[in-house]
């Protein structure tokens, strides 16, 4: 594959506009998501400015949210914070590097094992690819 895309119209609208795809189905409960419908979104607002001083993932809450030195959130994201066949580790740790569209490999031997592949497997960079796929921080 070239790319990790989208598999839906309302898969891309809902990452564009920050929202659950749950939501973005609930807001619109007789959208089709077709070109010239118009639909509902929410609206995430501006951008918050500042410098990352903390970032925290949060397995129950299933969120990962950045924090500046005064504790002000300057972003939150929903995500999934490891699993039960691959457990994210637990603790305090320094963010060495940030990889924007990140290629993940996965390895069986290294990952948790899906199906007979014991293959190791490239899924290509992409907009799912950096969020769903791409590893913990």
């Amino acid at each position: 594959m070239p790319s990790l895309g989208y598999t839906s119209v309302a898969e891309r609208l809902s990452e564009r506009f920050h929202m659950h795809i749950d939501l973005l189905t609930a807001l619109n409960p007789s959208s089709d998501f077709v070109p010239g419908e118009t639909v509902q979104v929410a609206i995430p607002g501006p951008a918050r400015q500042g410098n990352v001083a903390r970032i925290e993932a949060d397995k129950t809450a299933g969120q990962v949210t950045a924090y500046d030195n005064r504790d002000v959130i300057l972003a939150a994201y929903p995500a999934t914070v490891g699993s039960e066949d691959n457990p994210s580790p637990g603790g305090t740790h320094r963010v060495k590097g940030v990889a924007r569209m990140p290629v993940f490999r996965y390895n069986p031997k290294v990952n948790f094992k899906q199906g007979k592949n014991d293959k190791v497997l490239t899924v290509p960079k992409g907009p799912m690819g950096r969020s769903e796929v791409s590893g913990s921080i």
